[in-house]
């Protein structure tokens, strides 16, 4: 019998959207088949198994939003500018009504609270990428220590969007939050600029 075609990246999208909505444990096998299109021979031949199919989800999102990210921060005049626009960004779209925090994030906790260390492995791997991608455009204007620093700092500013936007606070109480705690940034001609219009899938 001829093996069922289909387009992988749709079907790894697809369930990406799904466990980004649902969570990896919330969205059960039939969920899984629904969302995909795909019958279960077909899912386990190409993917192995749910773990198998989410870890690509993984890699996908990661993919896209670095991809996105690295972008974002080149067509900036400067990486400075380019790390207010990130910021900024991510601080309006936590105010859109059906908010939902970066996938990878939201997975990180899932899975360290559920125990499934292998996963969660995958997950600190990909965000590496974008600790690496930071270090790396801070150390063309910084000394290597100076730019660790500076890493760490927007990091934790970073992250912390993508969970404190779940309050519901406001951008101007985020905006204030950010500013005094990354007050080496340009926020103010970042705040003059044209708002960039990206998708809100981009990263984290």
């Amino acid at each position: 019998m001829a093996k069922a075609k289909f387009d992988r990246t749709e079907v790894v999208d697809a369930a990406m959207q799904l466990f980004w909505q649902r969570g990896y444990q919330a969205a059960s096998m039939q969920d899984v088949f629904q969302a995909t299109g795909l019958q279960p021979g077909s899912l386990y031949n190409a993917f192995g198994s749910k773990a198998g199919l989410f870890e690509e989800a993984l890699r996908y999102y990661s993919k896209t939003s670095f991809e996105n990210l690295t972008k974002e921060l080149s067509e900036a005049s400067s990486i400075d500018i380019g790390i207010c626009n990130v910021l900024l960004r991510m601080m309006r779209e936590a105010q859109e009504t059906e908010y939902c925090s970066c996938f990878l994030v939201k997975s990180q906790l899932e899975l360290k609270s559920s125990g499934d260390d292998a996963l969660a492995t995958v997950v600190v791997e990909q965000l590496k990428h974008f600790e690496d991608l930071f270090a790396e455009a801070l150390q063309t204007s910084e000394s290597s220590e100076e730019s660790k620093g500076k890493t760490t700092s927007v990091l934790l500013n970073l992250f912390g969007i993508r969970v404190y936007g779940y309050l519901g606070q406001g951008y101007e109480h985020m905006l204030n939050g950010v500013r005094t705690s990354l007050p080496w940034l340009p926020w103010e001609e970042a705040l003059n600029l044209p708002v960039n219009a990206y998708p809100a899938a981009v990263i984290q």
